[in-house]
């Protein structure tokens, strides 16, 4: 291949960029089970997570290029992925160029087609008119042809979790303003990824670059039974995989938590190359480890991979040692399978564990709940009957001194209660004893009156205190204090 060739090669390969967005709906076809229409937010008009933007006038100017490009993802199954099913990334991987001889690999997606878009246009975020104005899409997917992803795809839906996704294009045309946004001028786009949008098993959530979109599910019941019978039924369709290589796209994967880091270091090494170089590197997240980065570069007519060390300071700013610069390789290393399938039968393992001990969790919280009810009751009876005891004991006292109307009073009844309050008993009963001194009192008083009555009428009768049991009564002094005398 003319080296010509491989530098146009190399520059459309630094001008391809990925960003996300989120299925904003799902709805079924009535007249057609088969597929699954969708609708969704590909950008607004401000700057991404990652630093790039297009303005709305650009956006209208090619956004009918969304038109027929496909929607792909990579699913992979429970068997692959420790139990759960779940959707990968762009699932970057690097193919041998033809016509090169091996020398020039480029960077591919192993992803395959499940839809395709139809329409795009540019509306109001929300139904209110005044909200901010974005880029949407719509389209369908092929549902029954990917039962998998697509069940996947309304699991999520149903669950109210966001369905993740990226939009790709290239571009030829960009320019930066003062603020480090990089605007494009000429997008060209080309594919919608769906992306992991829940953590399953290994595989964790891509967070995507945009925060405009949500998710709205319109499914009606008769198509959703159509698609359990179908997955009960383990009506699988596998798809061949060999998609030709029509263009030739750089695959940056811009995720929010990638894609910053990957911009500081880009930062960082325009500070240490020089233009000629600096124009010549490829980076890609999966390079990107905890105290060095690998690049792609082109030199003397091959694809070299450079390794340079890294660290951050407190301000988590990258600083690249390029002294420490040095051309690698990769290098393969094999691993026992026998040793890989027992760590996968052990999360297996762990995992069901995991979920065993779950469901007794839950057991025993119903348990609990279904004892304090039980508690409650019996403390409910037990307070009952202390009430009941300490009343009873009261009446009696009150009745020796014809006090039972005392007894009922609103006061008395309240003191009575309060002598199970631990707070309040002392003073209650203290009340409680200087009511039945009154009543005490009042009850000889009333049969001194009574006395004296009657021998005003002639009769010798004289009022005994021994009678009633009171004067000189030991247990009375004892617990009231006092006695009446003589």
């Amino acid at each position: 291949m003319k080296k010509s060739v491989v530098r146009k090669i190399n520059n459309i390969l630094e001008q391809k960029i990925i960003h996300n967005f989120c299925l904003n709906s799902i709805e079924s076809v009535p007249e057609d089970k088969s597929i699954l229409k969708f609708k969704a937010v590909v950008l607004d008009f401000k700057k991404s997570h990652n630093g790039w933007a297009i303005a709305k006038d650009i956006a209208d100017k090619y956004k009918h290029l969304l038109v027929n490009k496909h929607i792909v993802t990579k699913y992979y199954s429970e068997e692959d992925n420790i139990g759960l099913d779940a959707l990968g990334s762009h699932e970057q991987d690097e193919t041998i160029l033809r016509g090169t001889n091996g020398e020039v690999t480029i960077p591919i997606t192993n992803t395959r087609s499940i839809g395709t878009i139809t329409n795009s246009y540019i509306a109001p975020l929300n139904s209110d008119n005044d909200s901010e104005e974005v880029l949407w899409c719509e389209g369908i997917l092929l549902a029954w042809e990917n039962l998998n992803e697509c069940s996947l795809l309304l699991e999520w839906a149903s669950n109210d979790i966001p369905i993740l996704t990226s939009v790709e294009w290239f571009y030829t045309k960009s320019a930066q303003d003062n603020d480090g946004t990089v605007w494009i001028d000429d997008p060209n786009f080309s594919a919608l990824t769906i992306l992991n949008s829940e953590q399953r098993g290994n595989k964790d959530i891509v967070s995507p670059n945009y925060d405009c979109s949500h998710i709205e599910i319109a499914l009606n019941e008769e198509h959703y039974k159509d698609f359990n019978n179908a997955i009960m039924k383990d009506v699988n369709k596998k798809n061949e995989e060999g998609e030709k290589l029509e263009n030739i796209f750089l695959k940056v994967l811009n995720d929010i938590s990638f894609g910053e880091i990957i911009n500081k270091i880009y930062g960082a090494l325009s500070k240490v190359m020089l233009a000629e170089e600096y124009n010549k590197i490829y980076l890609c997240q999966w390079d990107v480890y905890d105290d060095y980065f690998l690049y792609d570069t082109y030199e003397n007519d091959e694809w070299v991979k450079i390794k340079i060390n890294y660290t951050k300071n407190e301000n988590d700013e990258i600083i690249v040692d390029y002294a420490s610069k040095q051309q690698v390789k990769r290098e393969e290393v094999f691993v026992s399978v026998v040793e890989y399938s027992k760590e996968v039968n052990e999360l297996k393992a762990t995992r069901e564990l995991i979920e065993t001990l779950n469901g007794d969790i839950e057991t025993l919280k119903v348990e609990n709940k279904q004892l304090k009810e039980v508690e409650k009751k019996f403390n409910e009876i037990q307070y009952s009957e202390k009430i009941k005891e300490v009343s009873s004991q009261y009446l009696k006292e009150f009745e020796e001194f014809d006090g039972v109307e005392m007894f009922n009073s609103e006061e008395v009844q309240s003191l009575i209660i309060d002598m199970l309050d631990e707070e309040k008993s002392l003073n209650a009963k203290f009340k409680l004893q200087d009511i039945l001194i009154d009543c005490a009192k009042n009850s000889i008083k009333s049969s001194e009156e009574s006395g004296m009555s009657k021998k005003s009428e002639g009769q010798e009768l004289s009022v005994s205190f021994n009678a009633k049991g009171i004067k000189n009564n030991k247990s009375f002094i004892d617990k009231y204090g006092f006695d009446f005398g003589e």
